[in-house]
């Protein structure tokens, strides 16, 4: 039996490259987890740590945000970041118009065998109705916090880190020049 690993293996950074590619880049902090389930997010807040939440933005230093409060949308895979809750970030990240992404969950429905108990109609009703949920939501976060940002493992830096400290001094460094 053979299973398919995936890490995150994230090579020695380049910040002019991260920069240069990034939608957004700022420094903030991770607040609360935001999750369809309020419950879900209220556990996870207990915990302290999440990979979709809600963010204080306290300086830009690309892009546009006009809010002080964005949120986080990471899409889940390997490579996410798992914030600490309370903690100052550097964030690189890239702009996202939907919080789903996967069609493929809610697409055409595969012929079910007799071990299902439910009919083809049934599924579909299911699957449709958990589609609509997910746009609610979607809709709901693009109201409230109007930014969504993409982010991974390897574009997030916690303010205690070198490459967080590194960066921010090459950056001043680079603004006194005249």
């Amino acid at each position: 039996m053979s299973f398919d690993n995936f890490a995150c293996i994230c090579d020695k950074v380049n910040h002019r490259k991260l920069f240069r590619q990034a939608d957004y880049v700022f420094i903030g902090t991770a607040l609360n987890n935001l999750t369809p389930d309020t419950i879900t997010s209220q556990l996870l807040d207990l915990k302290g740590t999440g990979a979709r939440v809600s963010f204080k933005v306290e300086k830009v230093l690309k892009g546009n945000i006009d809010r002080e409060i964005i949120a986080i949308i990471q899409n889940g895979n390997s490579c996410s970041m798992l914030f600490d809750l309370g903690d100052k970030y550097l964030i690189f990240g890239q702009k996202r118009d939907k919080i789903f992404d996967s069609e493929d969950i809610y697409g055409p429905i595969i012929r079910m065998d007799s071990s299902d108990t439910g009919t083809e109609e049934e599924v579909f009703q299911v699957r449709r109705e958990g589609k609509e949920m997910e746009l609610k939501y979607e809709n709901k976060i693009k109201k409230e916090y109007g930014v969504m940002v993409d982010t991974d493992l390897c574009s997030c830096f916690y303010e205690t880190g070198k490459t967080y400290k590194k960066y921010i001094r090459r950056k001043r460094t680079a603004g006194n020049k005249s």
